[in-house]
């Protein structure tokens, strides 16, 4: 029976180290969300700005590259994410726990506990 027992405890320690990267790319994911939202806005307000002779087509390309850098980045995280709960032994942990794929357009909350600290 110890074989029984360590197979458990190995099973035990997978599955909480799954949940633990789980946890900490879903905080990921939603610091690229907010990081985007941030950036859309900025991007937003400098076209408002765009009429005015003091902003420089070069910021504008900068803004522009920063968005689409940070989007990137989301759809990499994205894909990273759906690629471990959808392979095993990630696809267990993520059903035990009511993980689901995520698409482009989910909106993505992280819990406010959650602080850059915590997160490798």
């Amino acid at each position: 029976m110890p074989g029984v027992t360590i197979f458990f405890v190995i099973v035990i320690v997978v599955c909480t180290t799954f949940i633990i990267l789980f946890n900490q790319i879903a905080a990921k994911l939603g610091q690229l969300e907010s990081k985007l939202k941030e950036l859309e806005a900025q991007l937003k307000k400098e076209f408002i700005l765009k009429q005015q002779p003091e902003i420089s087509r070069e910021e504008e390309e900068q803004i522009v590259d920063l968005v689409k850098s940070a989007r990137q980045s989301y759809i990499t995280a994205v894909a990273v994410y759906n690629e471990s709960i959808a392979s095993f032994p990630g696809m267990l942990i993520a059903g035990m726990f009511g993980f689901r794929m995520i698409s482009e357009g989910d909106d993505i909350r992280v819990p406010d506990s959650t602080s850059d600290d915590d997160i490798s």
